[in-house]
This record gives C-alpha cells, sequence and structure tokens, in this order.
C-alpha cells in the first residue's frame, strides 16, 4: 500500500505539473523524494538524526531551500541524493532485496511501537 500510494502521489504530482502549465499558469509544482525522516511514529527519534536521517524540521528546511530550483522532482538533501545514487546503481535484483529489507524493518519498528502504546 505504501509503496503505491507513494507512486501514484508522483503520477499526481507530474499530471499536475503538467497541467498548470498547458493552461499557462505560473505555478510551481515542486516534488520531494525523501529517505528517513526521524519521526515519532516511523520509530526514528532525534538520536537517529544523522547522515541520511532527517529531523522533520531539518526536512522541512532542505524542501523550502528547493523552490524555484526549476525541477520538477528534488530530494532536498545532498546525503539521501547519495544514497538514491547508489541505490539507483544496483542491479535490479538486489535493488528489490534491499528495498524490500528495509520496508520490513520499517514494518517491525512500527509494529513495535504499536505493541508498546
Amino acid at each position: 500500500m505504501y509503496t503505491g500510494a507513494k507512486s501514484w502521489g508522483q503520477a499526481f504530482h507530474r499530471s499536475l505539473r503538467y497541467e498548470m502549465r498547458y493552461e499557462g499558469h505560473d505555478i510551481e509544482v515542486l516534488s520531494f523524494v525523501y529517505g528517513f525522516i526521524a519521526t515519532g511514529s516511523t520509530g526514528r527519534n532525534d538520536a537517529d538524526v544523522g547522515i541520511g536521517v532527517l529531523s522533520p524540521r531539518g526536512a522541512a528546511r532542505a524542501g523550502l531551500d528547493k523552490v524555484g530550483c526549476g525541477y520538477s522532482t528534488v530530494t532536498p538533501d545532498w546525503s539521501q541524493q547519495v544514497q538514491g545514487w547508489i541505490v539507483r546503481l544496483l542491479p535490479i535484483g538486489v535493488k528489490e532485496a534491499l528495498v524490500a529489507k528495509i520496508m520490513r524493518e520499517q514494518k517491525d519498528r512500527m509494529e513495535g511501537l504499536a505493541k508498546k502504546k
């Protein structure tokens, strides 16, 4: 469900951007691609913030710094950009296994949080 929703959001973003441009509206439609953000709901906290893991404030600041950059989709944080470049270099089978592992770990982390409540 999560990746499907992310894909839908990206498709919606592109469609909205094209529509605004086609209709002559001077409106920037900008999509952000983030990696991990340390929010309580993801099971990450301030202690996890560092290279590759942003605080919510850091993520917002990095995103706002990209407004007006002229691109359609950006990864605002340099460390998450590097992670994306590395992942794109991997063969598809390795990439899928890595993403599945990360998603399983994230799900386990979030289920652990739910049990604590």
